[in-house]
């Protein structure tokens, strides 16, 4: 069964008016939507239906490749074991610490404390460090492997997240599962293995975030999965009948609430999938509420609130349907940070945004509302604070700039 890219994303019409004459753009997809679910805080998972599949099968690429080395206990330690020894086409490949980039005012944002976790007793799990911000949470752990254990080159481990914030549990299941599967990485002890995870969600610091390890399983089983995943919504989709409307399936989709029953089939299916170590590991890890300088940048129907690590951007006014927005950050040095890859970032640049190619640098991930950067920067070195508003109609193109913050 074939399916309309037109009529999965029907939606978000922003983008699609000039799909059929480029390269689909599946990042900047999933970052409209995102845009449109990002005030959406009760729904616990985010997706759209039809997005899920796209979302998962772009995500699978994703699994991080870090560099084999003993933690040593230290702020060093814990750099060798995030550094890459290659490029990798994770969406995380660019975030500091995990490029190779200078680190330098990030020791307010870095925590080496060491967490147990409990579980199976053929492998002991421990963290080996993290660095946060007010949304952004990277943790890399450590994995110690019994004596007769053997780990093939191509094993991963599943994440589950939960954040606690007092007596209200949030299950981040779209930061959770197959999708976010970690490479294990041959430490310089032989039965020693790493494996890391990034995750952004608003507000995370101050939180306890609840990590479940399941299953070490073979990467190929990814792929299997996805295949089965597949079969089976096709399955859903004859039983509904394949003669029915787009509209009429996806009010049925969300009716029947199938973004949970395709989750629970991946849960049933690695749970009986072959494993190369089969177990589960539980901890929950504190994330510091004691962090780096914050500044909130407020004007023209935006907050801006802007950490060593990322921003978060709400949209406190009506953005029109179809519509996306887009910050752009200038540091007080003249360097430029957007968004890049984008047929927006063209037009920043045709439009004299910014003019000097060695003066800019890229958001390294983009999640709901939280952008991360490459690099840490001091709140204080910002410039000013812009929000650009990318409207489509048709295929012609309005831009309107709203200033949130200048330091003038």
């Amino acid at each position: 069964m074939s399916k309309n890219l037109y009529d999965l994303f029907s939606e978000y019409r922003g983008e699609l008016p000039e799909i059929k004459e480029e390269k689909c753009d599946s990042e900047r997809i999933k970052q409209l939507v995102r845009q449109q679910t990002s005030e959406k805080k009760n729904i616990k998972v985010r997706r759209n239906p039809k997005m899920f599949i796209i979302s998962i099968a772009a995500a699978l690429t994703a699994v991080t490749s870090i560099t084999a080395a003993a933690y040593s206990d230290n702020f060093g330690g814990f750099k060798k074991v995030l550094r890459r020894t290659e490029a990798s086409p994770a969406v995380n490949s660019e975030l500091p610490l995990v490029n190779g980039s200078d680190t330098d005012g990030m020791e307010d944002n870095i925590s080496v404390d060491s967490v147990a976790f409990t579980g199976s007793d053929s492998v002991s799990v421990k963290t080996a460090g993290m660095y946060y911000d007010n949304n952004t949470f990277m943790l890399s752990v450590e994995m110690k492997v019994s004596d007769g254990i053997s780990i093939r080159d191509d094993a991963v481990v599943i994440p589950y997240f939960t954040k606690y914030n007092g007596d209200t549990a949030v299950e981040m299941r779209d930061q959770s599962g197959a999708a976010n599967a970690a490479k294990l990485v041959k430490g310089d002890d032989f039965q020693t293995y790493y494996a890391t995870f990034y995750i952004t969600e608003k507000d995370i610091a101050g939180s306890t975030i609840g990590v479940r390890l399941e299953n070490i399983i073979p990467r190929a089983a990814l792929t299997d999965c996805q295949t089965a995943i597949v079969a089976e919504q096709n399955k859903w989709h004859e039983e509904f009948g394949t003669d029915s409307s787009i509209e009429d399936w996806k009010a049925y989709w969300k009716e029947n609430d199938l973004d949970k029953r395709t989750l629970d089939f991946m849960d049933s299916y690695y749970r009986d999938c072959d494993k190369i170590v089969e177990g589960s590991w539980t901890a929950e890890v504190e994330v510091p509420a004691d962090i780096a300088d914050t500044s909130t940048f407020e004007n023209n129907g935006f907050r801006v609130k802007a950490d060593t690590l990322s921003i978060t951007v709400d949209a406190e006014r009506d953005i029109p349907e179809g519509a996306s927005y887009e910050p752009v950050i200038t540091l007080k040095n003249g360097d430029v940070i957007f968004t890049t890859g984008t047929k927006e970032t063209e037009w920043l640049k045709e439009n004299g945004v910014f003019t000097s190619e060695d003066k800019h640098e890229n958001f390294a991930s983009i999640y709901s509302n939280v952008f991360s950067y490459s690099k840490p920067h001091d709140v204080n070195d910002i410039a000013e604070v812009s929000m650009y508003i990318f409207n489509y109609d048709g295929s012609e193109l309005t831009v309107e700039k709203n200033l949130v913050y200048t330091a003038d």
